[in-house]
């Protein structure tokens, strides 16, 4: 089942990961993560159309494939500072997401990682113009995304 009435989670503090599809298609509005996680796996909270908010503590070094993919309700995503990969498509369609903050500890942005996110206006790096040059970004990462350039500290990157 796809538990659709479950609305708030505390996930323990004994996970370190969070499995593939465990709260896939749930009701969920808010979800507590702890700062344990490493990894949040693939369509871990993959359309989750009630997902308001999210904060991903600063443990979390992965987010997978798909993971937050069509969380339609998606209006705050606060990423950890740690985050060195964004999986293909793990916020793709996430169509009420205004602004992101992308850290400097990045090394790679997915295939579609932020695709379809049709309000997302501001993008901001924490690193260096040169830094965001240097990472990954799969195949039409900001496909249909309205922003037009990155604020790097240094200055600012066309999209």
């Amino acid at each position: 089942g796809h538990c659709t009435n479950l609305s708030t989670i505390t996930i323990p503090p004994t996970w370190t990961f969070i499995n593939p599809g465990v709260f896939r298609g749930s009701g969920l509005t808010t979800v507590i993560i702890p700062d344990s996680i490493k990894v949040i796996n693939k369509y871990a909270f993959g359309f989750c159309n009630k997902l308001v908010s999210i904060v991903i503590p600063n443990s979390v070094t992965t987010i997978g494939e798909s993971a937050f993919i069509e969380c339609t309700a998606l209006e705050s995503l606060s990423l950890s500072e740690s985050i060195t990969k964004i999986g293909n498509s793990a916020f793709s369609k996430c169509s009420k997401l205004t602004e992101l903050t992308i850290y400097s500890n990045i090394t790679e942005i997915g295939e579609f990682a932020f695709s379809r996110c049709t309000s997302l206006s501001s993008i901001t790096f924490t690193g260096t113009t040169a830094q965001w040059s240097n990472i990954k970004k799969g195949t039409l990462w900001n496909n249909k995304v309205p922003a037009t350039k990155v604020i790097c500290s240094d200055g600012e990157v066309e999209l």
